[in-house]
């Protein structure tokens, strides 16, 4: 397994984040405290040069994604009570669909894309995030302690380019 290369690049007269994925899987994380009290909504933007080719994404073999935005909740020493929320683009699950991650019940993805009708497009979200928690794990927390991205084509194989554009919380 290779290591996805993330770059930042200068497109349409904005710097952004370029990540390419050949078979290959990682992430950047971003250690930092947020208030979901006083900024409870996430907005971002991404890009993708394509999506997921018949991947069963809701199995470990084809759990893999052309953009992934995760907020992670820390359980601190006890790290098996942290779980984090990913934003994912989809290549077949109903918009806002949430389901485990294969690989751990701590883990919960949500379509806020899905298909290839906007594929090669600036797609722009806004989301309330202590709303989603409460949704699909049943809590809602007051803090996150990280943010991460990740663009990752190790389980099936595939080839994926996309890019990040702002990622910032905002007040509800």
């Amino acid at each position: 397994m290779g290591t996805t290369q993330y770059r930042l690049v200068e497109q349409d007269d904005q710097l952004v984040l370029n990540a390419r994925a050949q078979g290959s899987s990682s992430g950047l994380f971003n250690t930092t405290e947020v208030s979901l009290d006083e900024t409870p909504w996430l907005k971002w933007r991404w890009k993708v040069a394509r999506i997921g080719n018949g991947n069963d994404e809701k199995s470990k073999s084809g759990d893999d994604y052309p953009v992934r935005l995760y907020v992670i909740v820390s359980g601190g020493l006890q790290f098996w009570k942290s779980y984090s929320l990913v934003y994912v683009w989809s290549n077949s699950a109903r918009l806002n669909e949430s389901w485990d991650n294969p690989y751990t019940s701590n883990v919960r993805h949500i379509a806020v894309e899905s298909g290839d009708n906007n594929v090669g497009e600036w797609r722009s979200y806004e989301r309330n995030v202590k709303d989603d928690f409460a949704r699909v794990f049943g809590v809602v927390p007051d803090k996150l302690e990280a943010v991460a991205i990740m663009t990752d084509s190790d389980n099936s194989g595939q080839n994926f380019e996309a890019w990040y554009g702002d990622i910032q919380f905002k007040e509800g």
